[in-house]
This record gives C-alpha cells, structure tokens and sequence, in this order.
C-alpha cells in the first residue's frame, strides 16, 4: 500500500508548534487581570498581522482572486471561529486551573471524530472507546475542580469554557484544511489573523474592554504570544493543515497540557489533585484512542 511522506518542512514546522503551544497558558496567566481577556486577544492578533504584513502581503494579494466569494466567507467564519476560540480559552484560565484548561482544550480530537460520526462514517468500538474515555475523563475532571481541589474563582465554569475552546478550534481546523488547498500559506494566515483581530476588536468595544493605556509589561506578554503562540503555533499548525488531517493535528496537543503543566507547577507550584490527574489521564487516553481510531479508517 502506497504511504505518503509528510515533507521535513511540515515536520519541523509541528515540532515548533508544540513548544509554542506550551507556553500559551503561561503567557495568559502571566497577564493576569491587567486586561479582560478579549483584550488580549485582540493586540495579540493585531501585533501577529503587524509583525506578518511585510512577508504576507504580497502572496494575499497575488492570490486573492483563487477563493470564491463563499470561500472568502469561509475565511472569515474561520477568523470569528479562531477568535471566539481565543476568548473562551482566555477566560477559563482565569477560573481554573492550567492543568485542567489545558487538557479539556486538547479534546479537539474527540470532537472532530464526533463529527465523522454525524457524516455517517462508522465510529467503529475503537471511536466509542476513545469518545467514553475522553467524556468520563473530562466528567472526572470537572468533579475535582467541583470540589475546590484546585486553583480557580469558578473552576466548573473555567472548565466548561475550555471544553467550549476545543469545539470553536475544530470547527476552524476543518475549514482550515479545505482553504489551505486552494491558498498559500502566507494568503491564507494574513487574512485570518486579521479577521480575528477585527472580530475580537469589535466585542472589546462594545465590551468597554481596553484597548490603549495599557502597561508596557501587558502588552511586552500580547507581543510574546503574538510571536509564540500565535505565529509560530497557529501559524505553524496552518501550515501543516495542508498536509496532515485535522485529527492528526490533535495528537499534537496531547504534549500541551503536559508541558504547561510542568511550567506551572515550576513557577506557581500548582499542581492537580489525585481525580484531577485520573481525569487528565482518562482525557489523555480518549484522544489517543481517537487518533488511533482514525488512523485505522
């Protein structure tokens, strides 16, 4: 049977992605309150169509003319999916804690096998196995929080709004995939990082979220996460989404909540309880079911 090669090129770029992507909880909780969370999503996108311009502009230009005007609007349901992801992420790390946002984040995996199964594809005992896994782990997880075993103001709530993240972030890397055939990759990041910066931008207002007038050290942690998470991490997953599924994509997230989790225990101490751990690994071994279950088909 004839395999298909993943270029190096796609290879080193997920390499990037991964440790771009362990970084993005920390830089979230290192802003803290200084800003609502809508508020930096939004100079963070800014600042990554800022610091993209020059290099993406003229492949935007030279190919804008290759998507339809339903593909464009696909682009734009891509930026306001990407955005809404962003802000749901935000929030619940400000009410629980990086452990559990960032595993009930990586479930994106069981909600793209969900949606095979919704297009009539076999789920297949292995699908079913993974989807049980990763709910009772996400079940398990929850309960923990409940139970004010871990840091957070709300952590039901924090944990319903990375769950939340994960849905918006399949949704994207579906359409993602599609558009990525058609676009390169500097015509297509350009305009989706400014059609979340627009749509964030526009909720920030009416929000009466600031934009201006912040401190230098809140927008020194929007231009990190503009170059790290945003550039090197969606950036480089937009990249690979042209070569590799959607689902495979997720198999990289597993390795996110694990490094986020190192780094905040290392800086904050914070660690999960027993049950929170249960339903880390629960979670963790429903996603690698998925993936498994997908590969298979």
């Amino acid at each position: 049977m004839e395999t298909t090669r993943i270029p190096s090129s796609v290879v080193a770029a997920l390499a990037v992605s991964v440790f771009a992507y362990a970084s993005s909880s920390i830089l979230v909780r290192l802003a803290g309150d200084a800003a609502p969370s809508v508020s930096l999503v939004t100079m963070r996108s800014a600042m990554a169509v800022v610091l993209l311009a020059p290099v993406c502009f003229g492949p935007f230009v030279r190919e804008r003319t290759r998507l339809s005007a339903r593909g464009w609007m696909a682009l734009v349901g891509a930026g306001a999916l990407l955005a809404l992801h962003f802000v749901l992420w935000f929030e619940s790390l400000r009410h629980t804690s990086v452990a559990s946002s960032t595993v009930l984040v990586t479930t994106t995996p069981l909600w793209l096998g969900a949606y095979a199964m919704l297009r009539g594809q076999p789920p297949g005992r292995l699908l079913l196995a993974a989807l049980l896994f990763g709910v009772g782990g996400a079940a398990l997880l929850g309960w923990a929080d409940g139970r004010g075993a871990v840091p957070g103001a709300h952590p039901l709530l924090g944990n319903a709004l990375a769950l939340g993240a994960a849905v918006t972030i399949a949704a994207y890397l579906l359409i993602g995939q599609r558009l990525r055939q058609r676009l390169s990759w500097g015509a297509y990041v350009l305009p989706l990082f400014a059609c979340v910066a627009l749509f964030s931008g526009a909720y920030a207002v009416l929000r009466g979220a600031p934009l201006v007038g912040l401190s230098a050290e809140t927008y020194a942690v929007c231009l990190a996460m503009a170059v790290g998470p945003q550039i090197a991490g969606h950036g480089a997953v937009n990249y690979a989404v042209r070569f590799v599924s959607p689902l495979m994509l997720g198999l990289l997230s597993l390795l996110e909540p694990i490094g986020a989790s190192l780094i905040a225990y290392l800086l904050w101490k914070e660690a999960p309880p027993a049950l929170g751990l249960a339903g880390m690994a629960l979670t963790l071994v429903g996603i690698g079911l998925a993936m498994t279950a997908q590969r298979r088909t």
